[in-house]
Formats: C-alpha cells, structure tokens, sequence
C-alpha cells in the first residue's frame, strides 16, 4: 500500500505481534526510530521491521514523504 506523510508528521510508536513489514521510500526522506535505533530512509531505500520490533515512521523534513509498506500479514489489529 503506498502511504503520504507530511512534514514534521509521524506514527504512533507500535509493534506488531505476527506481522513483518517491509518499508520502501519513493519520494523524500524519513527516519524509521526502532527498538534498535535510528535509520535514515531516503528515495529509493528501504527497510524491514520484524514481528515485535517497536518501530515509528517519521517524516521530519520539509516535503511529503510517499513511501510503500508491505505487510506479511494483515497488520490492522495486530498492535502490541
């Protein structure tokens, strides 16, 4: 599913019980904050966050951030 964060936007910090997710940037630059520190994402890169790994995307530039995520598993209502 490709998703739109503005400036300045994040989630809410969360893990996820079962599901992996994959993150891939297509336009802008974001930060993933995990349980194992910060990374850089910038166009064209990407990242995975395992099943129980806390993790937020955060935009804290000055343009939209349009990434992609894929999910092994439905990851609505799979919160921990």
């Amino acid at each position: 599913m490709e998703e739109r964060v503005p400036p300045g936007g994040q989630e809410e910090w969360h893990a996820h019980v079962n599901a992996r997710q994959f993150f891939y940037v297509l336009h802008g630059t974001a930060v993933m904050r995990t349980d194992h520190g910060d990374v850089k994402l910038e166009a064209g890169t990407g990242m995975e966050v395992a099943p129980g790994v806390g993790h937020q995307f955060t935009n804290p530039g000055s343009e939209d951030v349009r990434f992609l995520v894929v999910s092994t598993l439905n990851s609505r209502g799979d919160r921990a």
